[in-house]
């Protein structure tokens, strides 16, 4: 469910060292349990915040992601799964795809390959 009620806030505007325009990049970490959290946090954010959102989410190998999708019934940003060297835009959430790290450089996002795997765990008997 989206929020009806959309903040107006201004777009944070910070200039750096060379007198460009820097926009706030938050990162925000969660495992499956997260979702509700996350859902309720992008429903009460501004669409106009100014702020970049990159999810890093753990997924488990080779598995589809629904993440996208079941973001998109509580934000009106446009929400992308990462891509090598995306460009990152204010008012938007990234997503991180399985099994792989993220860095930034120069206002892109890039994949990194993971060290290590994520699987599913088994009963112990």
């Amino acid at each position: 469910m989206k929020s009806s009620k959309v903040n107006q806030t201004k777009s944070p505007v910070l200039k750096g060292p060379d007198k460009e325009n820097i926009v706030p990049v938050v990162g925000i970490g969660s495992s499956a349990g997260g979702l509700d959290a996350i859902e309720k946090f992008l429903s009460g954010i501004s669409v106009s915040s100014g702020i970049e959102f990159v999810l890093i989410q753990h997924l488990s190998s080779g598995e589809k992601s629904l993440l996208e999708d079941l973001l998109k019934q509580y934000t009106e940003m446009k929400i992308f799964v990462i891509g090598n060297g995306i460009e990152i835009k204010p008012n938007c959430v990234y997503l991180t795809p399985p099994d792989k790290n993220i860095g930034i450089m120069h206002g892109k996002l890039h994949l990194i390959e993971s060290t290590f795997t994520i699987s599913k765990l088994t009963d112990v008997v």
